[in-house]
């Protein structure tokens, strides 16, 4: 009986491991740095905006826009420092979850082959 316990345990485990790796390894694997590496460009991009904005010449491919509106590039140069630094923070934060989440099913599956190699 006791076997046969175990033998569920490890099967959802599998179960688990297998469906959970379906959405969070894919899912944090791309926002983590993707999230990282924006938080880098969106300043560079308003810095670049607010560089050309104060020597009078003008970058087409950076805009900030809400709506029909374009903002100021020295309010989109504050604006993309605030976005940078929280993209930095929400990739480098994805990514602690995601190596968390990763040692978790690690120990998880040590524990269930020391198990099984005690038996």
């Amino acid at each position: 009986m006791n076997n046969r316990k175990y033998t569920m345990d490890k099967g959802l485990f599998y179960l688990e491991t297998f469906l959970s790796g379906i959405f969070v390894i894919p899912t944090l694997g791309i926002i983590a740095p993707t999230f990282l590496v924006f938080g880098i460009v969106a300043p560079i991009s308003g810095l670049t905006k607010l560089i050309g904005y104060i020597f009078n010449f003008e970058v087409p491919y950076v805009i900030f826009q809400i709506g029909n509106v374009e903002l100021n590039p020295i309010l989109g140069f504050i604006l993309s420092l605030i976005i940078g630094v929280a993209l930095f923070l929400l990739g480098k934060s994805a990514w602690k979850l995601l190596v968390k989440y990763l040692n978790r099913v690690n120990k998880r599956r040590a524990s269930y082959e020391q198990k099984t190699n005690t038996r």
